[in-house]
């Protein structure tokens, strides 16, 4: 009887046998843990801000798969952030050629090759070769279009640009964008009238009644924001500064050697134009007091008010030879109030000169985005007339990329 316990004793306190070890898992019972994803980690790196390690780890996953096209973007991506442009343009492309043929896939990644090629400066035609490919199989989206018009403008090839433009129209009759595009286009070619109606084509009237002083206000302080995130790298953009060329030689064609005149730079912004010419006096207003500190730096300008340009002309007293206001006055919807003080500040025989976006006559103000307003030029000679300015010259030119009129008016003289 003892030696029957003693074995049922033992039996109870047997340990279970050890479970099975997954081939999956690794580990003993319980879910397979699951499989490490290293382009995942890659990214996760990437986010980290770990850019080498980021580097290898996607560098890693290519190697183990040629067509891996997502590791090859990434990698394209971590070389254009650790400055090697070139090489980043290479990979970007190879990911282009080993991904799916699909609309989708091959649109974005078209896009960030064409960002990367743009901001590099690096052979606008490469990127051209690879959009024509992408539209013989595939229909293109709004966005992807307006990419390929501007890689097309930037390499000044203005008339397939025109082609592509009116064909993208054709896909999205409504776009706005793809207007201006066309309008850009025709400028550059010498089409003016055309660029003008082209650029209309993207505007909507603008209604007085529906703008509250509130919507005024959100405006002017969205004005202030991106004029102070502007003003420290606002002169390194070329297009920036040529406002400032093109004004102060549409000033000389008309009015000639500006050095024993006293002009007003409405809008002066970081005072660029104040550097292109030469005058006996300087004044210059702007609302954004980041922009006026750089252009106080340049040491140009005997006098600077910052405020509201057509309340600081208000507020004056002096006379002006010249006042000029170059690619500013889009932001105003009502000209009426500048037109009556330029008119009361310019001596007899003095000259207004300013730059406006172009709306068609049967519009006298048209709504470009949010804020910006194109004028017509039935519109400035109409508040013209009424201020006792005559025409002079309104000219139509390239003004922000897209055209523009370029205004000179000039204060009758006293009979």
């Amino acid at each position: 009887m003892a030696a029957k316990r003693s074995s049922a004793k033992t039996r109870r306190r047997a340990k279970k046998p050890p479970s099975p070890i997954t081939a999956k898992s690794g580990r003993r019972g319980g879910k397979p843990r699951p499989k490490a994803d290293p382009l995942a980690r890659a990214k996760k790196l990437a986010d980290q801000g770990k850019i080498g390690d980021a580097l290898r780890a996607a560098q890693q996953v290519a190697n183990a798969d040629p067509k891996q096209w997502q590791a090859l973007n990434l990698i394209g991506s971590l070389l254009w952030r650790s400055g090697h442009p070139a090489e980043a343009l290479a990979m970007h492309e190879k990911a282009i050629a080993v991904a799916p043929d699909e609309a989708g896939v091959q649109a974005e990644l078209i896009g960030q090759f064409f960002s990367a090629s743009f901001k590099a400066s690096i052979d606008p035609e490469r990127a051209i070769r690879i959009v024509e490919r992408f539209l013989d199989r595939h229909v293109p989206t709004v966005i992807f279009m307006a990419q390929y018009i501007n890689a097309l403008l930037i390499a000044r090839r203005f008339m397939d640009a025109l082609r592509m433009s009116e064909r993208a129209i054709s896909l999205f009759p409504d776009n706005a964008t793809l207007h201006r595009n066309k309008s850009v286009a025709l400028v550059h070619m010498g089409r003016a009238e055309e660029a003008v109606a082209a650029f209309a084509r993207g505007l909507r009237p603008y209604r007085p009644e529906a703008e509250s002083s509130e919507s005024q206000a959100r405006q002017n302080s969205g004005l202030l924001t991106q004029y102070a995130d502007l003003a420290a790298t606002y002169d390194d953009n070329p297009l920036h500064r040529s406002f400032s060329e093109r004004m102060a030689a549409f000033i000389t064609k008309f009015a000639g050697a500006t050095i024993g005149k006293n002009v007003l730079d409405a809008g002066c912004g970081t005072g660029l134009l104040g550097t292109r010419i030469k005058t006996r006096r300087l004044v210059g207003i702007e609302i954004s007091p980041a922009m006026i500190a750089q252009a106080r730096g340049r040491g140009v300008y005997d006098e600077l008010v910052e405020g509201d340009l057509t309340g600081a002309m208000a507020a004056r007293d002096d006379t002006f030879d010249i006042i000029a206001s170059s690619c500013v006055l889009y932001h105003l919807a009502d000209f009426a109030p500048f037109f009556r003080e330029a008119a009361r500040l310019l001596v007899p025989g003095g000259y207004l000169f300013f730059s406006v976006d172009p709306a068609p006559d049967d519009m006298d103000v048209g709504i470009t985005e949010p804020g910006e307003y194109a004028h017509s030029r039935s519109y400035l000679r109409r508040l013209a007339a009424q201020a006792s300015l005559t025409e002079t010259a309104i000219a139509v030119m390239p003004h922000r990329i897209c055209p523009g009129f370029w205004c000179a008016f000039r204060r009758r003289s006293k009979s």
